[in-house]
C-alpha cells in the first residue's frame, strides 16, 4: 500500500527566557569574581499532522483536519559561560546560545530571535540586585516548536487520474496520443451560470460565476486551459475515457 506524501508547512516556534526561583540566597555588596551564567535548554517538538480531503460526492474541498498528534522526548542541553561575555553585541555569549539552539535542531529562523532574547535575559539577570554575591546565576531557556504536516488527497487524484490514463493506453499498445488539435479547436464553450456547482476534474478547483468553460462531446466540463493541456497528452475524457480524435 503506498501512503500518501505529507507536505511541510511553516513552522510555529515559542520560547521563554526565565530564570528560576532563588532559593536560600541573600544578598551581598560585594560579589566574587568570576560570575558564570549557566543556562539549561529545552526543546520541545510537537508535530501535526492534517489531511485535506476530497470528497468526490460534492466536488468541494474541505478544511484540513487533524488525524493525528506526535510529540517526541524533548531535547535538553547546558552551557555555563564567563557573566563578561554578556557585555557587548554582538557577544561570544550570542554565538555560544546559537550554536546550542542549532544542535538542537531549532527552526533556524528563530535561532538569532531566541539568542537574542537569552542575551538580553542573561544581562537583565546579571544585573539584578538579587544575583548580588551568587557565583553561578540560573537560567532557563524553554523552546516550543509546532511543525504543521498536510496531505493533499486532491493532488491524489490528479495523480491517479493520469496514472489511469497511462496504464490504459498503454495497455491498448498505442502509448499516450494526443487528441487532434482540429477536433479540440471545435470543443463547445459555455459559461457557468451560479457558484458553488460544478468543478473541473482535471484541477478540481470549483467553477466560478461567469467564466468561461469547455465541454466534451460527453457532455463532461472542465476549464478551458486544463482540458487543453489533457487533451495535448491523452484523447480521452478524464472522467469517462470518452475517446476524442487523435493526432493521427
Amino acid at each position: 500500500m503506498e501512503f500518501m506524501e505529507f507536505n511541510h508547512h511553516p513552522v510555529r516556534t515559542h520560547y521563554k527566557v526565565w530564570q528560576p526561583p532563588l532559593l536560600n540566597h541573600k544578598p551581598t555588596t560585594s560579589p566574587p569574581s568570576p560570575v558564570h551564567v549557566h543556562i539549561d535548554f529545552l526543546h520541545q517538538t510537537t508535530h501535526r499532522f492534517y489531511n485535506r480531503p476530497y470528497h468526490d460526492h460534492d466536488n468541494l474541498r474541505r478544511h484540513p483536519e487533524l488525524i493525528a498528534t506526535s510529540r517526541p522526548p524533548p531535547s535538553k542541553s547546558s552551557i555555563c559561560i564567563p557573566a563578561h561575555s554578556f557585555k557587548s553585541y554582538p557577544t561570544a555569549s550570542h554565538r555560544i546560545v546559537s550554536r546550542v539552539l542549532a544542535n538542537l535542531r531549532v527552526h533556524p529562523p528563530s535561532q538569532d530571535l531566541v539568542a537574542d532574547r537569552v542575551v538580553i535575559g542573561g544581562r537583565r539577570y546579571i544585573d539584578s540586585v538579587s544575583n548580588m554575591g551568587r557565583r553561578v546565576i540560573s537560567v532557563r531557556v524553554d523552546v516550543r516548536t509546532v511543525r504543521v504536516h498536510v496531505r493533499d488527497e486532491r493532488e491524489w487524484v490528479v495523480r491517479g487520474l493520469m496514472e489511469s490514463v497511462s496504464e490504459e493506453e498503454r495497455r491498448g499498445g498505442g502509448g499516450m496520443a494526443a487528441a487532434n488539435a482540429e477536433a479540440v479547436r471545435g470543443l463547445k464553450r459555455k459559461r457557468v451560470v451560479e457558484d458553488g456547482g460544478e468543478s473541473c476534474r482535471v484541477c478540481l478547483e470549483e467553477f466560478v460565476k461567469g467564466e468561461k468553460v469547455t465541454c466534451m462531446p460527453c457532455r463532461h466540463v472542465f476549464h478551458e486551459g486544463c482540458i487543453k493541456t489533457w487533451l495535448g497528452t491523452s484523447h480521452c475524457c478524464p472522467i469517462c475515457r470518452f475517446k476524442m480524435p487523435t493526432a493521427d
